[in-house]
């Protein structure tokens, strides 16, 4: 009898700790395909991965399907080395697999998504911020009750995302901006 017990203790311990994520929906992070700034040195310009990479864990380990866009689609330029939760969503959450088949913007469905982010680097402010598609998928996104974030330079985009009534999304808007160091 206390073997009984104990099995059945047991096993509504193990079901009543079971952590299931649940899907709660998509998030859509833009990137960058620009490689350098144009200029004659080639400075990188591209997208930051502790600034793409951190922010794809946090949603995917929360429940939420990401999907990356671009101005091409394909393979995106990233700077700086994986490191900390970078390493970890590279290694483990299939970032590096998502990221490199990032969809053009005729493939998207700004009503699929609960929220966009944008990551930093240059190259947002340079492929990103002046490309209508993507600046109307931010739209739509916002304008549907979406959630609109990011982070470095690539908020820097959403200065050019007008709305359906021809005023800009962040007019009376107060942007934040943190500085951490």
């Amino acid at each position: 009898m206390k073997k009984t017990l104990l099995v059945v203790l047991v096993l509504l311990i193990f079901i009543s700790c079971k952590n299931e994520i649940t899907d709660k929906g998509r998030i859509l992070i833009i990137v960058s395909n620009t490689e350098d700034m144009g200029d004659p040195e080639k400075h990188f310009a591209g997208n930051n991965l502790w600034e793409v990479a951190p922010p794809y864990h946090i949603f995917v380990s929360h429940g939420y399907k990401v999907d990356f866009v671009s101005p091409t689609g394909g393979e995106v330029p990233f700077s700086m080395d994986p490191l900390g939760i970078s390493s970890y969503t590279i290694k483990y959450e299939k970032f590096n697999d998502n990221v490199e088949n990032s969809l053009t913007p005729d493939l998207v469905n700004y009503k699929n998504y609960k929220a966009v982010f944008i990551g930093g680097g240059y190259g947002p402010l340079f492929d990103v911020a002046n490309n209508k598609s993507l600046l109307s998928i931010i739209a739509g996104i916002y304008q549907n009750g979406g959630i609109v974030g990011g982070c470095g330079h690539g908020p820097g985009s959403f200065a050019n995302v007008k709305l359906d009534n021809g005023q800009f999304m962040v007019k009376g808007k107060k942007v934040w901006f943190s500085k951490f160091y």
